[in-house]
């Protein structure tokens, strides 16, 4: 609700991220707050622009979580999922686009 009716861009009282305010460099999750909030307008577009990767990573989260939970029905997924090179592989995605949107400015 709070994100819904606040728009973090214009509101001054969300948090501020540290890292950025530190060193000028956006961290992968920069954005993610204004990308909330377009998500929850339904404004797809602005919410790419505000944070890519955080658009693609909430379905690949919800699907761990639905696969964890029903790990009895879905066996072959809750595997996948349970894989070092799963979670390795989004670790290795989120470090790729933290250099990618300091060196090209995604």
């Amino acid at each position: 609700m709070l994100y819904y009716h606040n728009d973090p861009s214009v509101t001054d009282y969300f948090p501020k991220c540290p890292f950025y305010t530190l060193t000028g460099i956006k961290c992968p999750g920069c954005g993610s707050q204004r990308m909330l909030h377009n998500l929850l307008h339904l404004r797809v577009s602005e919410a790419l622009r505000c944070n890519l990767l955080f658009v693609v990573l909430i379905p690949t989260l919800l699907f761990t979580i639905t696969v964890r939970k029903y790990k009895r029905q879905f066996p072959i997924c809750y595997r996948t999922t349970i894989h070092p090179a799963y979670s390795t592989t989004i670790l290795i995605v989120i470090v790729l686009w933290w250099i990618m949107r300091n060196i090209f400015g995604l």
